[in-house]
């Protein structure tokens, strides 16, 4: 401490950048404690939860609507259709499937309903309650071939995704396929078929996703050194300009030292916290994405090439742990005939707060990823 206070210009670069780098994190903590894709976000619990009982409360005044007025979804279940829609899902208390197929209907037309089907696959025979209000409005629920305590949660998961693949890949061109606690854009149909024109010309592409959360969207490991060399190139910048303009700095080498590394630490730090999304974000429409596991909630296929894919979920050799993760691997064993595109703004949305995990019948605890409530950035639920 004594050297310290002996040395001036150290003691002043010390409690300068110090004070500057709280102030600035300060700063930054209110203005992104809202912005879920920065580590600077705290979740309003309580409006959350608001939310989600008023979407369900809407999708259950919905659905009741629609089976008091004896209105039944188009039956197309051997008809030829342009998009085959899955959705997996097992008993809840928070009845998410009910909300993302109220969500489907009530954004949907008439010939919207004649050109797709509409499928459940449910995992859980307990789920009763959903299933039969879904098939009151004509849904075609179809219940996994495994019984409740058959194989690990993940397990049962990802031959529930192949299974619904190879439902939908008879007599439909697309397989979409949904996790339960997801909701659709207005007019979703309408701006998905729209943004499909910007796909390749000579259909080589094999997943299109119509999900991204920004929460994940940070530097990958090939982008670290570029960090550190802006880090050290703005550090060097600023500690030669400040020995220009305070000549006294340039007698005291540990000051000099001193304003380098909190200069650096920092121009690394803030972008790592801020997210890389901040500073690069995608522009609307079709993007060729890097490799991203996470996150599975809305994934387009062409049907036709998704035998493949029902196969490879199907081996026994692989990990329980999450189907997108094992899909991710399927689709960079070969990156160049299986590629994969991003559709901006996201036409669908994460509304799960609770997961649905199960071991041996028993709810899984919360595996980390419903901490923060993993939503897109550019998703909007109704617009003009």
């Amino acid at each position: 401490m004594k050297s310290i206070r002996s040395d001036r210009p150290l003691a002043a670069v010390l409690v300068l950048g110090i004070t500057t780098s709280l102030l600035v994190y300060l700063c930054l903590s209110i203005r992104f404690r809202d912005t879920p894709y920065t580590h600077f976000y705290r979740p309003n619990g309580p409006e959350l939860w608001r939310l989600a009982d008023q979407r369900l409360s809407r999708s259950l005044e919905h659905l009741n609507f629609l089976q008091d007025g004896g209105w039944k979804y188009p039956a197309s279940a051997g008809e030829n259709v342009d998009v085959c829609i899955g959705i997996m899902t097992a008993k809840r208390a928070q009845h998410y499937v009910l909300q993302l197929v109220s969500s489907l209907i009530s954004h949907m037309s008439g010939d919207d309903y004649r050109s797709t089907r509409l499928i459940v696959l449910n995992g859980d025979v307990e789920n009763s309650e959903d299933t039969s209000i879904l098939r009151s409005v004509g849904i075609n629920v179809v219940d996994s071939v495994l019984s409740p305590n058959e194989y690990h949660w993940y397990h049962r998961i990802r031959l529930g995704y192949a299974q619904m693949l190879d439902l939908c890949r008879e007599n439909s061109r697309y397989t979409l396929i949904l996790e339960d606690d997801t909701i659709s854009t207005s007019r979703w149909l309408k701006k998905l078929r729209s943004g499909m024109q910007g796909l390749p010309r000579d259909n080589n592409w094999f997943l299109l996703r119509l999900y991204r959360t920004e929460k994940f969207d940070g530097w990958g490991n090939a982008e670290v050194p570029s960090l550190l060399v802006f880090g050290s190139l703005l550090a060097f910048v600023t500690t030669y300009l400040a020995s220009r303009l305070a000549p006294r700095l340039r007698y005291s080498k540990k000051a000099m030292l001193a304003l380098f590394a909190i200069v650096m630490a920092n121009a690394i730090a803030l972008p790592l916290l801020l997210n890389r999304w901040t500073f690069f974000p995608y522009r609307p429409g079709i993007v060729e994405t890097p490799r991203m596991s996470c996150c599975n909630q809305a994934f387009l296929y062409p049907s036709a090439a998704t035998g493949e894919l029902a196969a490879y979920l199907r081996r026994p050799d692989l990990a329980d742990i999450g189907v997108d993760f094992h899909i991710d691997d399927f689709v960079y064993a070969q990156p160049d005939t299986r590629r994969q595109f991003l559709l901006v703004p996201s036409l669908f949305d994460h509304t799960g707060l609770f997961s649905s995990g199960r071991a041996n019948g028993t709810l899984l605890s919360n595996q980390g990823n419903f901490k923060k409530h993993h939503n897109s950035l550019t998703f909007v639920e109704e617009d003009s």
